[in-house]
């Protein structure tokens, strides 16, 4: 039996479903079935800011636990403090930064 998160991005109206096995999900692995679901995947890396719909609680660290029937808002911000972003996280390689030299 799969779970589901729903999620919705803060600049849109309705949710959509990401389905996952077990009773939660990390954080860094909704993030990833987001990016594959939307095609976030080219262009300059980003992060994305991942908080409770109802409570506000943002979720920051990527191996935190979401449980399944969670609604959260994401929004799409940019890779911050010469930290690697998102994109860079779930492969594994650097991507070139917004506004980074070289």
């Amino acid at each position: 039996m799969s779970s589901v998160i729903q999620f919705r991005f803060s600049s849109s109206k309705s949710f959509e479903a990401i389905e996952f096995s077990g009773l939660m999900i990390k954080l860094l692995e909704l993030k990833r079935a987001i990016v594959e679901k939307r095609g976030l995947n080219r262009g300059m890396d980003f992060d994305l800011s991942v908080a409770n719909a109802q409570t506000n609680e943002a979720y920051t660290d990527d191996d935190m636990m979401i449980q399944k029937n969670t609604a959260v808002v994401v929004r799409r911000v940019p890779a911050t403090g010469g930290q690697p972003g998102l994109l860079a996280r779930l492969d594994g390689t650097a991507r070139p930064q917004h506004g980074a030299a070289g």
